[in-house]
């Protein structure tokens, strides 16, 4: 499975030590070239970045500059980079937190996920017993969700 994420939901990941249901979701990410930047340009998580708990983690380029270009005008670099990329790459999934980011990859035909279709997927796959204490620690660290998607999201996990 080709999965391509943003910056945002490896960094949310990161902030709750839950970045390794990544790995045990997709086995492999791949993130471009700007997100990889983005990501070191805070000193735990390019510790992380460098360490061989890392591994499953592949950088590549967008080659259709032309095209991040034109996502560059109405997005952030990395979401950009990381749309182009999953496009190129044919990717079964990106990994996408923002409204307007998450809009413009389904426009490009993309199956879009964020920290929230994550959290729920592994307590699916029975990686983590319950996903409220998550969410309710990426509130705290600044991560906003409405209090409509907050109930949605715990009824779909049986934890209302």
């Amino acid at each position: 499975m080709i999965v391509v994420s943003d910056t945002s939901p490896i960094t949310y990941l990161m902030q709750i030590d839950k970045v390794y249901l990544l790995q045990q979701l997709f086995q492999t990410v791949i993130i471009p070239l700007h997100v990889y930047k983005e990501l070191c340009a805070v000193d735990d998580q390019k510790k992380w970045l460098m360490s061989e708990s890392a591994y499953w983690i592949e950088v590549k380029q967008a080659t259709d500059l032309e095209f991040v270009k034109r996502l560059n005008a109405v997005l952030d670099k990395g979401e950009s980079e990381a749309i182009a990329l999953a496009k190129e790459l044919k990717a079964e999934v990106i990994l996408v937190d923002e409204l307007k980011g998450r809009n413009i990859a389904i426009g490009e035909g993309l199956m879009v996920t964020g920290v929230m279709g994550v959290l729920l997927a592994a307590k699916r796959q029975n990686s983590i017993i319950e996903i409220k204490s998550s969410i309710d620690s990426l509130i705290k660290k600044g991560f906003r969700i409405s209090d409509n998607i907050y109930r949605a999201i715990l009824t779909h996990a049986n934890e209302i």
